[in-house]
């Protein structure tokens, strides 16, 4: 198992070493949440020739939990569809950092006429939209996938307090149906649950 977080440096290196235990790596977490005083870099991104690699030689990864960066504001299709083939990963989690500028899953955070400040509301349509279409891609790929649960956790910081900013976050989950008479997983086999707004990171 490996755990890393607030990784801001040098993430080729970082990369090289995780390489090293690909014979027996089971566990793989690895996120950087949004800076809160701004000093730090971007979390870092894993490139399509990365993921590539740790697609073809992690053969015993059944977790997996990274950070993905959007496109121009949009869902990273690309990246989804490398992820897709990831067919023995079991449960897979997702972080996503929401700009402040409009995208395709907020609009702009800005202030009002009275100078009050709140994220806006996460588009969760959309949200959903692209997490089920992950995980009926997964199956539609290998049709004998291990995925059982896959997450997507929306992060930003929320910066209404004059004093202050905060990581706030809202995740949407999708769990494979286990019964006996469920559909396949890529025809509606599965439940979709989300917490319906932003809350303080770490917060159950």
């Amino acid at each position: 198992e490996l755990f890393i977080t607030n990784f801001d440096d040098n993430p080729g290196f970082l990369f090289s070493a995780i390489l090293k235990h690909h014979g027996s790596l089971q566990t793989l977490a690895i996120h950087t949440p949004p800076d809160q005083t701004y000093k730090r870099k971007a979390p870092p991104v894993w490139t399509t020739e990365q993921l590539e690699q740790l697609h073809e030689h992690f053969a015993k990864l059944s977790h997996l939990e990274i950070d993905i960066g959007l496109a121009e504001g949009q869902w990273p299709s690309h990246t989804a569809t490398i992820l897709a083939r990831f067919s023995r990963v079991r449960t897979l989690k997702l972080y996503v950092e929401v700009p402040i500028t409009a995208s395709g899953f907020s609009d702009e955070y800005k202030y009002d006429v009275w100078g009050s400040v709140c994220p806006p509301p996460l588009k969760e349509d959309r949200g959903n939209e692209v997490l089920t279409g992950l995980f009926r891609q997964v199956f539609k790929v290998d049709p004998y996938a291990f995925l059982t649960h896959l997450e997507v956790c929306f992060t930003r910081l929320d910066i209404s307090d004059r004093m202050d900013s905060y990581i706030v976050e809202n995740p949407i989950w999708v769990r494979r149906l286990e019964r006996d008479d469920a559909p396949r997983p890529d025809e509606g086999g599965f439940r979709v649950d989300c917490i319906g707004s932003w809350r303080v990171a770490g917060r159950q």
